[in-house]
């Protein structure tokens, strides 16, 4: 089994401005020199800068041609490799298997409308994936980590638990 953690806000995707929470949910993710970290949306680099300063390099993926602009430039050489790709199309197996036996660590701040399909996705290869750390809105983790006889409990839910051992660190406030 993979570890599978989540972490939840209340609302939909914003970009995390409160460095407090950022660095909570940096050490839940608590990356290290050596580890493949690959941060699915960066946006403006909230979580980034502690993952770069931890691991020492951070691959990520963003969709925003202005944000990959900005990153580009926010990083020394070599600590950040950007990809614009859309994470719901990009080759999963091909990137995953790059790095091999070395597996990735995957993270991010996912906003509502892909989160789902995205982990579904992803659950396809379960075992090139060391974890997964996620903040998410708080209805979408409940869902996820949801156990047998209760409201939430659904296909989700079923589907994932398969795969990882669920985790839910903490609740954001608004």
């Amino acid at each position: 089994m993979h570890k599978f953690v989540l972490d939840s806000n209340g609302f939909g995707q914003n970009f995390l401005k409160d460095d407090s929470w950022v660095r909570r949910i940096a050490d839940a993710i608590d990356a290290k020199p050596g580890q493949r970290i690959i941060e699915i949306g960066p946006g403006q680099s909230a979580f980034t800068r502690y993952l770069v300063k931890d691991a020492g390099k951070v691959e990520a993926i963003e969709l925003d041609k202005d944000l990959i602009e900005w990153l580009s430039n926010q990083f020394k050489d070599g600590q950040l490799e950007l990809q614009q790709a859309d994470a719901l199309k990009i080759n999963w197996k091909e990137l995953l298997e790059k790095s091999l036996p070395l597996k990735a660590r995957l993270c991010g701040n996912l906003p509502y409308n892909i989160s789902s399909p995205l982990i579904f996705a992803l659950a396809k290869f379960a075992s090139l994936i060391e974890d997964q750390t996620f903040l998410l809105q708080k209805e979408m983790a409940q869902r996820l980590n949801a156990k047998p006889g209760t409201k939430s409990y659904g296909r989700p839910s079923v589907i994932i638990e398969r795969l990882y051992t669920m985790e839910i660190h903490f609740d954001i406030p608004p």
